[in-house]
């Protein structure tokens, strides 16, 4: 049975230099994308939420990676997706700086399309959160 491929998107806790970084051991690094502005980010404390919305104002950028389904079992339980605190869904990206090929069909078809998959945040609850430009602990 052949391993599928498919790019994420990743924005927070997810990227190089940060603490879950390491959950995406074995994925390969594809380079960086920019998401329509259809999206916000908030601030959640120790990590950000990405939401879909309709008027965004910027541009969130992140990481792409090509993952396999074993990988993705770890970043869903990480995110939280089997409580709702995450979904993992399509991200439209508007722009992709990519710095290494893809080895799945299924990875450049959705490039074709502008699309990735990422975990967006599902909390009802999120106008309580202020909106960020961008994901740093510093």
């Amino acid at each position: 049975m052949r391993n599928k491929k498919f790019p994420l998107f990743v924005y927070g806790t997810l990227k190089k230099g940060y603490h879950a970084h390491e959950l995406l051991k074995g994925a390969k690094f594809l380079g960086f994308g920019y998401t329509t502005k259809d999206y916000k980010l908030i601030s959640l404390g120790r990590y950000p939420g990405l939401l879909t919305c309709r008027n965004g104002t910027n541009n969130i950028e992140g990481e792409i990676y090509e993952i396999d389904k074993e990988i993705m079992k770890i970043t869903h339980s990480y995110e939280g997706v089997d409580v709702d605190l995450f979904r993992f869904d399509f991200v439209s990206i508007d722009e992709f700086d990519l710095k290494n090929k893809p080895e799945g069909n299924l990875t450049s078809l959705m490039f074709n399309r502008n699309l990735c998959f990422g975990y967006c945040y599902n909390n009802l609850e999120h106008k309580l959160y202020p909106e960020i430009e961008y994901f740093t602990l510093d």
